[in-house]
């Protein structure tokens, strides 16, 4: 049988499957989700009196003091029950927080990148700001904050990244040469300085209140990003705004950003979304109306104009999080889970039909035999960055009728296999979910061993593996009435009642397809 929809079914499992090159997302007895280690986000320079634990170089930069003269708001804390690091960004009331890449992790915008995070936001006004995604080519560099008129903090509308009202040069003292996409718990909406930033015809004024985020991108040194008012305030010009619930209670919200970089090579599409994670590390499946008890996944796409940036020949841009709070102390925080820039890992994907000579399919061969065994190939290429990768934890929609326990492995540049067995891939949950620590000590992707094949074999689940003998007798019975033509009359009657579909099948060489619908 010609089964094109098994070939549509696996382009399908081809577009959808996600591999991920970090620890693997567990819940802990405080529900909060595992990232990276202290020493990830800001490195490590052993001491004498330590032994065994090697030095390393930080992600993020932390300045202990901020351009407007106040102290750096930011704190590293380390959450012993999950085993990880989280980063509050207004541990003080009327300050800052930032954290910018450093020198090594900063982003090329020729290339792709994934950034993953999970945060937890409060929802009380006394202490409402919120957080800002920001990539930015701005001189101040990994000091860069938004001020008011140079030398005192911004109000808190700002978040620290937005252009000030009372600025004497309206964008002089926004982060410069940036984007930014906010994340903010407080609705600004008075109309009046320091207060009208959503005050906004682009946004739903339903969807902001005390216990709801919106979530928007834009420019923070573009006069197009800003609409004046009457007053002498401005109103913020939101981009792609998502709203949703964060309630008393919610807990963590993941993020994911994807970034893009078109052809053209002036452009980028950036993608992101939001509580598209259970705090399992599962994906969220959540339908419905979204609130605290029922989160539910939103997403945009942007494009971005990369000439914002005013890179030169350097293509790279400082990125980071900034954090505002207001009238009291409060914990905005942040679990960072996963960086493009410590492991850029490339995976591309091949189906072959090994029944048929391992003929790979294609948009042009499209279609097999049911009951083909068939080769389903991951190529892991690691591009470069800090980390080596150590674990692969991969997620497959798999189609109804493909059984995926036929066997894999994964194959490295440096000539070493590592099997794959069966209990490695939850088919008794049927989740298609399969996880697979590499070897720690031999097989790590590096810039050494730069190369990994995965490969699962697979077979289509279909009848006719099974013919039973009454099946078996129907295909004798018309032979036996050619070779012997002076059979009884009840011989001949009972060929007689054969299905016209049996006759069919033989002169077709009992191709699967008429088979199968005689069963």
């Amino acid at each position: 049988m010609k089964t094109k929809y098994l070939w549509r079914g696996f382009l399908f499992l081809l577009i959808n499957v996600a591999v991920v090159f970090v620890s693997g997302v567990t819940v802990k007895a405080d529900d909060t989700p595992t990232g990276l280690s202290n020493d990830d986000v800001l490195g490590y320079t052993p001491n004498g009196s330590i032994i065994g634990r090697p030095a390393k170089d930080g992600i993020f930069t932390k300045p202990s003091s901020l351009i407007n003269g106040g102290t750096n708001a930011a704190a590293v804390v380390n959450n012993t029950l999950s085993n990880t690091v989280y980063m509050t960004f207004w541990s003080s009331k009327n300050n800052n927080g930032i954290l910018w890449s450093n020198e090594n992790n900063k982003m090329d915008v020729t290339k792709n990148a994934y950034f993953s995070f999970w945060i937890k936001i409060p929802v009380d006004t006394a202490s409402g700001g919120g957080l800002a995604f920001v990539m930015q080519n701005d001189p101040n560099g990994t000091n860069a904050l938004s001020t008011l008129n140079g030398n005192a903090t911004a109000p808190m509308e700002t978040l620290g990244v937005w252009a000030a009202d009372q600025n004497t040069s309206h964008l002089a003292n926004a982060i410069q040469n940036s984007w930014a996409l906010e994340f903010d718990n407080y609705p600004n909406t008075s109309g009046t300085v320091n207060n009208a930033f959503d005050k906004d015809s682009s946004l739903d004024s339903t969807q902001l209140g005390s216990d709801k985020i919106h979530i928007a991108s834009g420019y923070p040194d573009d006069e197009q990003s800003y609409l004046p008012l009457s007053n002498g305030a401005y109103s913020l010009i939101h981009q792609s705004p998502i709203y949703r619930t964060i309630g008393t209670n919610s807990g963590w919200h993941h993020v994911s950003i994807l970034y893009n970089p078109n052809n053209d090579g002036k452009t980028a599409n950036v993608t992101y979304k939001f509580n598209d994670k259970n705090i399992d590390g599962t994906p969220n499946t959540n339908t419905g109306v979204d609130s605290a008890t029922n989160p539910v996944e939103a997403d945009k796409t942007v494009e971005i104009d990369l000439s914002k940036f005013n890179l030169g020949s350097d293509k790279k841009v400082t990125w980071g999080f900034v954090g505002a709070g207001n009238t009291v102390a409060s914990e905005s925080q942040l679990i960072y889970e996963q960086l493009s820039s410590l492991a850029d890992v490339s995976v591309g994907a091949k189906i072959f039909d090994t029944t048929q000579n391992d003929r790979e399919l294609t948009s042009n061969y499209n279609e097999i035999n049911a009951g083909d065994n068939l080769k389903l190939q991951y190529d892991l290429k690691y591009n470069g960055g800090q980390e080596d990768v150590g674990k692969i934890k991969t997620t497959i929609d798999v189609p109804k009728n493909v059984t995926l326990n036929y066997g894999a492995s994964i194959k490295f540049a440096n000539g070493n296999t590592e099997n794959i067995s069966n209990s490695e891939i939850d088919t008794a949950n049927k989740t298609g979910v399969l996880t697979h620590t590499i070897s720690l000590v031999t097989n790590v992707l590096n810039t050494t061993n730069n190369q990994a094949t995965l490969t699962l074999l697979v077979r289509h689940r279909q009848r006719l593996l099974i013919i039973r003998r009454y099946h078996l007798v129907m295909l004798i019975l018309p032979v036996i009435h050619i070779l012997v033509m002076r059979w009884r009359l009840i011989l001949l009657f009972v060929i007689l009642k054969l299905k016209l579909s049996i006759w069919m099948l033989v002169c077709h060489r009992l191709r699967f397809q008429l088979l199968l619908a005689l069963i």
